[in-house]
Protein backbone atom coordinates (compact mmCIF):
# COMPACT_ATOMS: atom_id res chain seq x y z
CA UNK A 1 0.00 0.00 0.00
CA UNK A 2 1.67 3.27 -1.07
CA UNK A 3 0.70 6.01 1.51
CA UNK A 4 0.03 9.93 0.41
CA UNK A 5 -0.82 13.43 2.26
CA UNK A 6 -3.67 15.15 1.73
CA UNK A 7 -4.59 19.15 3.14
CA UNK A 8 -8.37 18.76 3.83
CA UNK A 9 -9.27 22.00 5.76
CA UNK A 10 -10.04 21.79 9.73
CA UNK A 11 -14.00 21.80 8.76
CA UNK A 12 -13.84 19.44 6.11
CA UNK A 13 -11.87 16.96 8.28
CA UNK A 14 -14.66 17.02 11.07
CA UNK A 15 -17.58 16.31 8.92
CA UNK A 16 -15.77 13.04 8.07
CA UNK A 17 -14.69 12.13 11.71
CA UNK A 18 -18.66 12.81 12.63
CA UNK A 19 -19.42 10.22 10.25
CA UNK A 20 -16.86 7.29 12.31
CA UNK A 21 -19.16 4.11 13.32
CA UNK A 22 -16.89 4.15 16.09
CA UNK A 23 -14.06 6.43 17.79
CA UNK A 24 -11.25 4.09 16.51
CA UNK A 25 -12.48 3.83 12.78
CA UNK A 26 -10.22 5.76 10.45
CA UNK A 27 -10.68 8.75 8.11
CA UNK A 28 -9.51 6.37 5.58
CA UNK A 29 -12.31 3.67 6.47
CA UNK A 30 -14.90 6.69 6.67
CA UNK A 31 -13.70 8.10 3.40
CA UNK A 32 -14.21 4.40 1.68
CA UNK A 33 -17.85 3.24 3.66
CA UNK A 34 -18.92 7.07 1.91
CA UNK A 35 -17.37 6.43 -1.84
CA UNK A 36 -19.36 2.88 -1.67
CA UNK A 37 -22.62 4.40 -0.51
CA UNK A 38 -22.38 7.26 -3.32
CA UNK A 39 -21.43 4.84 -6.15
CA UNK A 40 -24.63 2.82 -4.82
CA UNK A 41 -26.76 6.04 -5.11
CA UNK A 42 -25.69 6.48 -8.28
CA UNK A 43 -27.27 3.31 -9.60
CA UNK A 44 -31.10 4.80 -8.11
CA UNK A 45 -33.32 5.75 -10.79
CA UNK A 46 -35.66 8.60 -10.46
CA UNK A 47 -38.28 6.64 -8.72
CA UNK A 48 -35.81 4.94 -5.64
CA UNK A 49 -34.53 8.40 -5.13
CA UNK A 50 -38.13 9.92 -4.61
CA UNK A 51 -38.84 6.87 -2.39
CA UNK A 52 -35.62 7.54 -0.25
CA UNK A 53 -36.25 11.18 0.10
CA UNK A 54 -39.78 10.71 1.27
CA UNK A 55 -38.69 8.48 3.62
CA UNK A 56 -35.78 11.12 4.62
CA UNK A 57 -39.20 13.33 5.17
CA UNK A 58 -40.98 11.03 6.92
CA UNK A 59 -38.38 10.69 9.36
CA UNK A 60 -37.86 14.32 10.05
CA UNK A 61 -41.48 14.91 10.42
CA UNK A 62 -41.65 12.48 12.90
CA UNK A 63 -43.68 9.98 11.03
CA UNK A 64 -41.96 6.57 12.37
CA UNK A 65 -43.05 3.77 13.87
CA UNK A 66 -40.67 1.97 16.67
CA UNK A 67 -39.39 -1.61 16.35
CA UNK A 68 -41.79 -2.55 19.54
CA UNK A 69 -44.47 -0.87 18.48
CA UNK A 70 -44.03 -2.65 15.14
CA UNK A 71 -43.56 -6.14 16.75
CA UNK A 72 -47.00 -5.49 18.27
CA UNK A 73 -48.74 -4.68 15.52
CA UNK A 74 -47.44 -7.58 13.70
CA UNK A 75 -48.10 -9.59 16.81
CA UNK A 76 -44.59 -11.01 16.77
Amino acid sequence: MTATTMRIDAETKALISDRKNHPRESLEDVIKRMIVIYDMDRHLNDDELKAVEQGVQDIRMGRTTSGADLKKKLGL
